[in-house]
């Protein structure tokens, strides 16, 4: 009996001592590894599995499929993005999503952001643009299935070199954020953050919606939050307003207001203790 007892103690703590690693962002699904390294398919760094007990769906539950026309995408040419919503367990297209699936492309240094509202194809849901300077973006799926919680699913696509004189970039050199008095900002605690949003052309008649929504990324692009701001007041080319943050951990975050025009945002930084 000692013999068994000693069998499984050495068992559980030669797994407790060779942790899985995977992708952040989940590239390969619920593929692990036995070694740290990197993402053959983003090349982002692998981060250590960690079973998260009485978590929210997630990604285990749900995959985002995704197929791009042309194939090859090139910086300043249009393309047709395809995302299908498929449930991991039955390997098959998810149909039952209540309305309001947005996707977010986001360029991983915080300095592109465009939201789309795709068109619904039976199972599937697509959107064009034009893609903007070469490098790696994140496409956050955002969806909510019936009767469950909302999901935002990670991919991360690359952009390769091509013409340049096409290039559809956010203008955000015109704009500035200068932050008001605001609270020391803790990991888990809601925090209050009030700034101003000014425009270098003061013909901008409205900047902000009243109440306008914002968007947060994790530095390590793990984590996507959402929310709606109020403008407190507003003047040509002028806007002070707020928004409550809530960072489900510490580190920087790229947050991104969203501009009238609804699909538009301008890009500042906030770090969480």
């Amino acid at each position: 009996m000692k013999s068994l007892l000693v069998v499984v103690l050495l068992f559980s703590l030669l797994a407790f001592a060779n942790p899985k690693f995977q992708c952040p962002m989940h590239c390969e699904g619920t593929k692990t590894y036995d070694k740290a390294g990197s993402c053959p398919i983003c090349h982002m760094d692998l981060a250590e599995e960690v079973e998260e007990k009485n978590a929210p769906l997630n990604s285990r539950d749900f995959r985002v499929d995704l197929e791009t026309s042309p194939k090859e995408l090139l910086e300043g040419k249009k393309v047709e993005f395809k995302t299908s919503i498929m449930s991991t367990k039955l390997d098959k297209p998810v149909k039952d999503l209540a309305e309001g699936t947005e996707i977010y492309l986001i360029k991983k240094d915080g300095t592109f952001f465009e939201r789309f509202l795709p068109r619904a194809e039976q199972s599937d849901f697509r959107f064009e643009t034009v893609l903007g300077s070469q490098g790696y973006y994140l496409l956050y799926v955002a969806f909510k299935p019936q009767n469950g919680e909302r999901q935002v699913i990670p991919l991360t696509v690359k952009i390769k070199p091509g013409e340049k004189k096409h290039l559809a970039q956010n203008a955000f050199a015109d704009w500035h954020i200068q932050l008001r008095k605001t609270e020391k900002i803790q990991h888990g605690t809601k925090t209050s953050v009030s700034f101003n949003v000014e425009k270098k052309n003061k013909n901008t008649k409205q900047i902000l919606r009243e109440n306008f929504r914002w968007y947060a990324m994790s530095e390590d692009t793990t984590k996507f939050l959402m929310g709606e701001g109020q403008v407190k007041d507003e003047k040509l080319g002028k806007a002070s307003a707020a928004i409550d943050v809530k960072f489900p951990k510490p580190g920087k975050y790229t947050l991104f207001l969203e501009l009238w025009n609804e699909k538009k945002a301008i890009p500042f930084s906030l770090t969480a203790d």
